[in-house]
């Protein structure tokens, strides 16, 4: 018989009260982008964007490099500027480990 392995953020989203910070924690991050990288109209598209994205960046901190809650927590800013400073390096090659400070 094969064990499952399940993944760190998919364990996280199941216990309601990391679930409850990761989710507060990436709707501050996003609603503090707007204030730092301002747009003329903040369209439901970008908002959209900001919040996959900072979802995807802590799947893969969490997973895949096996930071901490928190670690990954601290570091969805660093997410999100790489994304709106266009730093394409960090994006297309997936050099997200630039992420962590």
């Amino acid at each position: 018989m094969q064990l499952r392995k399940h993944r760190l953020s998919t364990l996280d989203f199941a216990d309601p009260v990391k679930r409850a910070r990761v989710t507060v924690a990436i709707i501050e991050t996003l609603k503090e982008s707007f204030i730092v990288w301002p747009m003329r109209v903040m369209t439901e598209a970008e908002k959209k964007t900001r919040f996959n994205l900072l979802m995807e960046g802590y799947k893969h901190l969490r997973d895949d490099l096996g930071l901490s809650t928190q670690r990954c927590i601290d570091n969805l800013p660093n997410i999100l500027q790489a994304y709106l400073d266009k730093d394409q390096s960090v994006l297309r090659n997936h050099n997200r480990e630039y992420w962590v400070s």
